[in-house]
């Protein structure tokens, strides 16, 4: 069981809280377009985090990816096993901090979107984000092929 056990569910409450999330927030005429930009955004996080966290991770003294590291067993090495898990957990676990900003039910959604002003910026800061993001991540992929 272990770990591939662990991530799978953890994959399986994010598909479903997108699909929800999706039926949401959107409105029938624009289903597609939000369901899309929910697993664009998906699609680009899930390799983004392991640059972002072979970045971080290279940071530490002891190296995580030597093997030798993990036959000497040492007390120091432990602590850095450790740090890096709740590393991990802990920027996991933060995205629920966002959980206050969404709407509570289908009819809050609907008054938002009737009610409070709407502004193209939005949609392009989310654009220039997810760009952002795809350059960032591509560059890094690319350098760690060639050193």
């Amino acid at each position: 069981l272990g770990e591939p056990l662990l991530e799978h569910i953890v994959s399986a409450g994010l598909e479903v809280q997108t699909m929800l999330l999706t039926n949401e927030v959107s409105g029938h005429e624009n289903a597609g377009l939000v369901g899309g930009m929910l697993a664009t955004m998906y699609c680009l996080a899930l390799p983004l985090n392991g640059v972002l966290s072979n970045q971080m991770f290279g940071l530490f003294t002891t190296s995580l990816s030597n093997r030798d590291n993990f036959i000497a067993d040492t007390a120091d090495f432990r602590i850095k096993v450790a740090l890096s898990f709740v590393l991990t957990w802990s920027c996991s676990i933060a995205c629920l901090a966002f959980l206050p900003f969404m709407p509570k039910q289908k009819w809050e959604a609907n008054q938002w979107t009737r009610d409070w002003p709407s502004r193209n910026n939005y949609g392009r800061g989310l654009l220039t984000a997810l760009i952002l993001m795809l350059i960032y991540q591509v560059t890094v992929e690319l350098m760690s092929m060639h050193p």
